[in-house]
C-alpha cells in the first residue's frame, strides 16, 4: 500500500467522521450557525492537508527516481570495477606463479651439495680462460698474417728514378720493385706494348706506394723522380 492510498483512506475517514457528526448534530435538535461553520473550517482544513501530502508525495516520488538513477549508475560502476578486479586477480596469480617458478630455481641452486657449486665455478672459470685464450690465438692469427705480406728487401740499394722515360735491362735491371716517393703519374707498358702499372703517387689522390715486376724491354713513364726499392 503506498502513501497516497492512505492519504486518501485517512481523508475519507475523516470526512465520514464530520458526516456522523453533522448527522447526530441534527437528530439532537438541528445544526446551528456556529456548528456549521466549524464543520466548513474542519473541511476546508482537511482539502489544504490533503493538498500538502499531494505535493509531498510528488516531491518522495521525485526523490525516489533520482535514487534509483543513481543506483543504476552504482551498479554500472560496481560492474566496471570487477571486471577490474578479475582482471588484477589475473595478473597476480599469472605473478604469484612466476615467483614460485623462481623460488622452486633458487631452491634447487641452494640443494647443490658444496662439490656440485665448486665444480659449476671451475667450469666457469675454464670457459673464461678458453675464451681468452681463444681471442690471444686470433691476434696471433692475425699478426702473422700481418707478418706474411711484410715485403722484405733484397739489400740492394734503392734506385733514384729521374723523370723521363725509362727501360728495362737498359736503364733499369729487370726485377721486382716497390716503387715509391713519386708524385705524379708513373707508367709501365710491356716488351709487347700491353699496358702494366698506370698509378698516381703521391698527392692526394695518389698511392704511397706500388709494386711491379719490371721485365727486359719493359718502357717506364715517370713524370715525376721516385725512388725504386728492390724487393724479393
Amino acid at each position: 500500500m503506498n502513501r497516497k492510498h492512505v492519504v486518501k483512506i485517512a481523508l475519507s475517514t475523516l470526512a465520514f467522521l464530520l458526516l456522523a457528526s453533522l448527522a447526530a448534530a441534527c437528530s439532537n435538535g438541528g445544526v446551528n450557525q456556529s456548528d456549521f461553520d466549524a464543520a466548513i473550517a474542519d473541511r476546508n482544513a482537511l482539502e489544504l492537508e490533503r493538498s500538502r501530502l499531494e505535493a509531498e508525495l510528488v516531491g518522495v516520488r521525485g526523490e525516489l527516481q533520482r535514487a534509483e538513477h543513481e543506483n543504476g549508475i552504482l551498479i554500472a560502476e560496481n560492474s566496471s570495477l570487477a571486471s577490474v578486479r578479475d582482471e588484477v586477480a589475473a595478473n597476480l596469480n599469472s605473478v604469484s606463479e612466476e615467483y614460485d617458478e623462481f623460488k622452486l630455481r633458487m631452491s634447487v641452486f641452494a640443494n647443490l651439495s658444496e662439490t656440485e657449486a665448486r665444480n659449476r665455478l671451475e667450469e666457469e672459470q675454464k670457459r673464461e680462460v678458453i675464451a681468452g685464450l681463444d681471442g690471444e690465438i686470433a691476434v696471433k692469427e692475425a699478426e702473422l698474417d700481418r707478418l706474411a705480406n711484410i715485403i722484405t728487401r733484397t739489400g740492394e740499394e734503392p734506385i733514384r728514378l729521374p723523370a723521363g722515360h725509362l727501360y728495362g735491362g737498359t736503364d733499369v735491371p729487370p726485377g721486382r720493385y716497390q716503387v715509391s716517393n713519386g708524385s705524379s703519374n708513373f707508367i709501365v707498358h710491356g716488351a709487347n706494348g700491353r699496358l702494366m702499372v698506370n698509378i698516381i703517387l703521391g698527392g692526394r689522390l695518389g698511392v704511397d706506394s706500388y709494386i711491379f715486376t719490371l721485365g727486359n724491354g719493359d718502357a717506364i713513364q715517370n713524370n715525376a723522380p721516385s725512388t725504386l726499392t728492390p724487393i724479393n
